[in-house]
Order: structure tokens, then C-alpha cells, then sequence
């Protein structure tokens, strides 16, 4: 494929594979499809905005899309229909359009199909500051919740959501939080010892436990709670992004 994947998620008995160019590739878990699958296999969206998205999140039934000048859209998987997608924020006080730099996505309830998306923000109202926000896409296209800046002055990189634990949010510069949902995305709880940009944020199913890796060559676990401590440390060979 051309398109770097961007996200999985399996769909009754099949594998769903998400790219860069909105197009989706279901394989069969109960056959064996190489990369030479038919085209029955690939399902395109509607042709993305230009540049290609950068950042995905699937569940069972609706996939979410985004990158930089694409802010997010969401699309049904049975279907590869738009359903919902991302109104700008209004111009700034000079009139002008706040750029789009959708860096991360991931759904907050994706045990119940997806309805609420917590996005993160690069470049936000002229200067390079993270946003974090929330968009309930039964709602309205506007996000139903933001905080500007949460980490301080520093672009968000990557973003995880879950029901149970909230929203978690990462920037390049290696600072690791938690933003209350219950308070309107304000600074919680921190993780400290990351020393370089986190690429990417993943929660444990079951524990209260998430993890992280990026350009430093580590990953780390973290336990979720009122002790917000470091479990384990490894040293990778190579930068991740996932």
C-alpha cells in the first residue's frame, strides 16, 4: 500500500485496516488474504482534503479521521459513508480562520460504537500551543469541550481516551497528563521521566495502567490513581510512533 495504516480494529470476524488515504481494507480473519487481496477488500471513503490524514481511530462501526488542514471527520464502516465531520472554531479576533492541526484522535466510548471523540491540537490561534478537545458527534460539530494549552505552550502529540480513565494527553516535549474530564479538561494528574517527544498513548483493557512510547527509545508504564508512579522502563533500539 502507498498510504501508511494508521489504525486496526476487528469487525465480526474480519480485520479492519485504516490509511492515510481514507481507504479501509477489511481482510478475513477465517481465510488467509495476502497483499494481493481483491478489490472487494478495499473499501474508499470520500476523497480526503489535501494533505492525506495523519492520525486514526476505529471501532466496530465508525472510523475517525484527521491530520493537518483535515480536522475530523468520521465515517461508518459498513457504509464508507461521511457521517459527522468537525466545524472550525470561529475566526480569531483578526478575522482570520484558526488553523487545523489534528494530531491525535481517539474515541472516548469505543465500547459503545463511538459517539465521543477526544481530539489533540498542534498549531492553535497563532502560536504553537496544544489544545485538547471533545466532540460529541450526536451533539453538535463544535467541540462540546476544550482546553487550550493544558501542558503549557507545547504542541500535543498524542492522545487516549476511555470511559473509565478519561482523557490522557502527550506533547513533544516528553510531558505526560491526564486533563479531568469532570472539570472540564483542567490539569490533573502527571507522569513524569519521559525525556523526549511521546508519539503515542495506549491504556490497559483491564488494569489501570497506561503506557507510552516516542523519540527517546523507551516505553513506559505508568499506573493510573492518586499514585501516579513509573512501574517499568524499557530501552527500544529504534524511535516509535506506536
Amino acid at each position: 500500500r502507498t498510504a501508511n495504516p494508521l489504525a486496526m480494529a476487528r469487525h465480526q470476524n474480519a480485520l479492519l485496516v485504516a490509511h492515510a488515504d481514507a481507504t479501509m481494507v477489511r481482510l478475513n480473519l477465517d481465510d488467509a488474504v495476502d497483499d494481493e487481496a481483491d478489490d472487494d477488500a478495499t473499501v474508499r471513503a470520500q476523497p480526503p482534503p489535501l494533505p492525506r490524514f495523519s492520525t486514526a481511530a476505529l471501532t466496530s462501526s465508525r472510523l475517525a479521521l484527521g491530520g493537518a488542514d483535515a480536522d475530523a471527520a468520521v465515517y461508518d464502516v459498513a457504509t464508507s459513508k461521511r457521517t459527522w465531520r468537525a466545524r472550525n472554531l470561529p475566526n480569531d479576533e483578526l478575522d482570520l480562520a484558526i488553523p487545523v492541526d489534528v494530531t491525535s484522535l481517539s474515541w472516548l466510548d469505543a465500547a459503545n460504537h463511538g459517539n465521543v471523540i477526544a481530539t489533540g491540537h498542534g498549531y492553535v490561534a497563532k502560536r504553537l500551543r496544544g489544545e485538547v478537545r471533545l466532540y460529541d458527534v450526536r451533539a453538535q460539530r463544535r467541540p462540546v469541550m476544550r482546553a487550550i494549552a493544558p501542558l503549557g505552550d507545547e504542541r500535543i502529540s498524542a492522545v487516549a481516551a476511555d470511559e473509565a480513565r478519561g482523557v490522557f494527553a502527550a506533547t513533544g516535549a516528553g510531558s505526560l497528563a491526564r486533563p479531568e474530564v469532570r472539570k472540564d479538561l483542567a490539569p490533573g494528574e502527571r507522569y513524569h521521566g519521559a525525556a523526549g517527544s511521546i508519539r503515542s498513548i495506549a491504556l490497559h483493557p483491564t488494569l489501570p495502567l497506561v503506557a507510552c512510547v516516542g523519540l527517546e527509545r523507551r516505553a513506559r508504564v505508568y499506573r493510573v490513581g492518586a499514585r501516579a508512579t513509573e512501574l517499568a522502563s524499557v530501552y527500544l533500539k529504534q524511535r516509535l510512533n506506536a
